[in-house]
């Protein structure tokens, strides 16, 4: 009886002690981004919503508070490269390009190579 309750035990903690490991994509994920200084708007708040298809593409929208898609921006293309971010898209008429950065949570980068960008992971 004794040998039976050590087991338990023993086999019970050795289960306890196995974690199974998940990879997680740091691609993934909300961003809450700033854009600075754009003439006749300020600085301009976004939230980056970056998701991943079956296929292994990626997308990437911008949503609003809800969470619901900003309807002025159209992403056109999303474009993923190690710890970089393309994204390309028409916001009221205009086709903008987005390069961007992600360091850790935190990411940077530049709306037309003319206006600074930045942000951090939206923590859940």
């Amino acid at each position: 009886m004794k040998k039976i309750i050590t087991l338990s035990v023993f086999f019970l903690a050795l289960s306890c002690g196995v974690q199974k490991k998940v990879a997680v994509d740091p691609m993934l994920g909300q961003f809450s981004l700033t854009i600075f200084q754009v003439p006749g708007y300020g600085d301009i708040p976004l939230t980056l919503k970056m998701t991943k298809a079956a296929d292994g593409s990626y997308a990437a929208t911008f949503v609003d508070a809800t969470g619901a898609t900003d309807s002025t921006m159209d992403i056109a293309s999303t474009a993923v490269t190690e710890n970089k971010i393309s994204i390309e898209a028409n916001a009221q008429g205009y086709d903008v390009y987005m390069d961007l950065t992600l360091t850790g949570d935190d990411i940077t980068g530049t709306l037309m190579d003319m206006f600074e960008v930045k942000g951090m992971r939206v923590q859940k």
